[in-house]
């Protein structure tokens, strides 16, 4: 028997062991385990009992991967998520850890594997079958006005699926004010199929004001919020649009304000400006005006933004903003502190934003432009020392800025189409020039 660092040399047929010998584990002369038979090779990576749950999820949904490992402590372990035409890294851990936990790409519904190698010479690959399911939406109309009774108010609001794929709802989730479930048809829990309608009847005590609320749907679905507005309410309500940012548009996405009754209304009443914190993910966006950034480096931040209303076209206060590398695909903007030029009563209304078309890295989202006419990108990568930045197959010269997984810039500058990153820590970073943006890798 011969043992290498990197290999094993040994006569036998099949092994009942994951503690192949090393340099530092030899077997004893007999070496249990083996039957003699042929000659073979196999390397001290030894990976093994690959379990994920769930087996099955759609986008979104979070899996955890466990294994057995016996091998040198400092390699990484690479999970893969492939399909026919797809394969997507969607996490690199420590293998010793034996754990890994990654969110379900932006992949189409089928059947996949989730594949594990150890790096190195001899790594290993051990595979389990994952499903990837279609998702569905409920939705409704954004607004519902009514008008209020004496005591209360009974209000109708219907739901339909859009997708292929039916729905289950279990109730009615009130997010903002205060409603009782009068009826529902089909009754709770109710399996909506497509194209389907499900009709809710709530009652609105007349002291509640507005009231925002959604369906409380099974997995793999979700349900747009509606806000039930009384007509005769002089309160504001105040809510952030729910919006998909995608990676195929071009420049800074938006975040979207809206109130009821609108601006323009609201101008008429002799409200003039507002203003409006939202709390948001750094690890999702960050706001594309560098003047409203900060060194807070938490999770959440809150941007307050204070707009004239006569300056906002089509009654809609926007706020551009960048997204960012982050592990979530689906985030919250949650609205705070809204200060009218004049006293109002106010309801305020969170907005959900999702990422579309995306792809993982190291089990980052990789945010990548790939709109015309600015495409970006950086060569080599990963990179060590230094890159260089191509706009549209040429190199780029002017204004650059890097971005780390936290929202925080950790270089910027004017290049003539060379940036030094020697001193950039390993991991992942988004680089922009203006309107462009892609993703860089750092690794040593």
């Amino acid at each position: 028997m011969v043992v290498t660092s990197d290999s094993l040399l040994l006569v036998g047929t099949q092994t009942r062991s994951l503690n192949f010998p090393t340099t530092a584990n030899a077997y004893q002369t007999d070496n249990p385990g083996f039957a003699v038979g042929v000659v073979f090779t196999y390397s001290p990576y030894a990976i093994d009992n690959l379990a994920e749950s769930p087996s099955v999820g759609c986008v979104g949904t979070p899996v955890d991967v466990r294994w057995n490992y016996s091998g040198p402590s400092q390699k990484r372990a690479s999970l893969y998520l492939a399909g026919e035409d797809t394969t997507l890294l969607v996490a690199s851990v420590l293998a010793t850890s034996g754990q890994a936990r990654f969110n379900v790409p932006d992949l189409p519904p089928g059947s996949y594997v989730i594949a594990v190698q150890v790096e190195g010479a001899g790594g290993t690959f051990v595979r389990t079958k994952f499903d990837v399911l279609p998702s569905s939406r409920l939705q409704s109309a954004d607004t519902i006005r009514f008008d209020q009774g004496e005591t209360s108010s009974d209000v109708e609001i219907t739901f339909q699926v859009s997708g292929t794929e039916s729905v289950l709802v279990t109730d009615i989730d009130v997010i903002a004010g205060t409603a009782t479930v009068l009826s529902a048809e089909p009754a709770f829990p109710a399996q909506v199929q497509a194209g389907q309608r499900l009709n809710v009847r709530v009652r609105i005590p007349r002291q509640s004001g507005s009231v925002s609320l959604r369906a409380l749907t099974g997995s793999c679905a979700t349900s747009d919020t509606v806000l039930l507005v009384p007509t005769s309410s002089s309160a504001v309500t105040v809510r952030v649009l729910d919006a998909t940012f995608s990676v195929a548009s071009v420049g800074a996405d938006t975040l979207r304000v809206v109130t009821d009754p609108p601006m323009s209304q609201l101008r008429l009443q002799g409200i003039d400006s507002m203003t409006v914190g939202l709390r948001y993910s750094t690890l999702f966006m960050v706001p594309e005006d560098s003047r409203t950034w900060t060194n807070d480096v938490s999770p959440m931040r809150t941007v307050t933004i204070t707009r004239a209303l006569e300056d906002e076209a089509d009654d809609v206060l926007t706020i551009p903003m960048l997204a960012l590398l982050g592990p979530d695909t689906v985030t919250t903007v949650a609205v705070s502190d809204v200060v009218f030029s004049l006293p109002a009563t106010i309801t305020a209304v969170d907005g959900t934003i999702r990422m579309a078309g995306h792809c993982f890295a190291g089990g980052l989202r990789a945010v990548v432009a790939q709109g015309t006419p600015q495409v970006l990108r950086v060569a080599p990568n990963p990179a060590s020392t230094e890159v260089t930045l191509m706009l549209n197959n040429m190199t780029h010269v002017g204004q650059y800025s890097i971005v780390d997984n936290v929202g925080q810039i950790v270089a910027s500058g004017y290049t003539s189409g060379t940036i030094p990153v020697a001193n950039l820590q390993t991991g992942t970073y988004a680089v922009h020039t203006g309107s462009a943006r892609t993703m860089m890798v750092i690794h040593r």
